[in-house]
């Protein structure tokens, strides 16, 4: 995917990621270090592939695996 198409999904997609980091901090400040990582780690997998079929789907599963692990580190549990 080039640079440009996945910045545009990144902005339409960076709400939806914040309320889901919102969900799992205890902070506002903790969650905008765990969405921006999320978002991070998202878009350089669009950089990486040129056929994104189902982005929501790709998206929770992301958030399912890597991110719920990265908001336990950052409460601490």
């Amino acid at each position: 995917m080039n640079k440009i198409d996945a910045d545009k999904l990144i902005v339409e997609y960076q709400q939806k990621i914040f309320g889901f980091a919102m969900s799992k901090m205890r902070n506002i400040a903790d969650a905008e270090e765990l969405a921006s990582n999320i978002m991070l780690e998202i878009y350089k997998s669009f950089l990486k592939t040129d056929n994104i079929v189902n982005i929501e789907e790709n998206c929770v599963h992301y958030l399912k695996d890597t991110a719920m692990e990265e908001a336990e580190q950052l409460n601490g549990l």
